[in-house]
């Protein structure tokens, strides 16, 4: 081994030592990534999805925000029934009451979401967690993929349209599974580790047993 290499070593474990709780920096900047800073000297930096979900709290509406209410399709809308809600990775701005573009009674919450950085991305689970803050866990949500002659793809921005509390989306699956995550399975699928594991998550090894039990039923019919 070189005296190069021995020093480097040497300065590493010195760092290690001489470093407290007190000389760590740990900040989230204001476009979602994480710096930690150590003694001062920036160390390390973490994008959006990396860092730790936190939960959202209100902040003042962007300049456009609340101009966007009333130049929308919805003419009835209100202005002071837009919000802005910011967390550790995105921000998003609620409207509510939001009328159907067909008149049916029925108003909704619009949430318009997009990542801190301003950064494309489609996180499913993310965008189920954002709904259930904002909105509550047992309302249904859509994200719409629209005909052509009504597109709108501006920016990197994403749009949840969330049913009133009761009302129940007609399609979608008629029951709840979460599982999956602690390995690969044997059946040719792949699901990724819950930052938070749902208490009622199924083991892979439970997610497989139900598969081969479901295969077995349509070899007997």
């Amino acid at each position: 081994m070189g005296k190069k290499s021995k020093l480097r070593r040497a300065e590493k474990r010195q760092l290690k030592e001489d470093i407290t709780e007190e000389d760590i920096t740990i900040y989230v900047k204001g476009d979602g990534s994480m710096v930690m800073e150590v003694k001062g000297e920036q160390m390390a930096t973490l994008p959006p999805e990396m860092v730790p979900w936190t939960s959202f709290k209100q902040a003042k509406l962007p300049d456009t925000a609340a101009g966007k209410a009333v130049s929308t399709p919805h003419d009835s809308m209100d202005p002071d029934e837009v919000t802005c809600w910011i967390n550790s990775r995105y921000q998003v701005i609620k409207y509510e009451n939001v009328p159907m573009l067909q008149d049916t009674g029925v108003s909704l919450s619009w949430l318009s979401i997009k990542r801190r950085d301003k950064e494309s991305c489609h996180d499913w689970r993310d965008f189920q967690r954002i709904k259930n803050e904002l909105c509550g866990d047992e309302r249904f949500g859509l994200q719409v993929y629209p005909a052509e002659s009504n597109l709108v793809d501006t920016s990197n921005q994403y749009h949840l349209w969330v049913f009133p509390e009761g009302m129940v989306c007609p399609i979608g699956f008629a029951q709840r599974l979460v599982g999956g995550g602690d390995r690969d399975t044997d059946l040719g699928s792949k699901q990724r580790p819950f930052e938070e594991t749902p208490p009622d998550a199924k083991s892979t090894d439970e997610l497989e047993e139900m598969s081969r039990e479901i295969m077995k039923t349509k070899e007997v019919e």
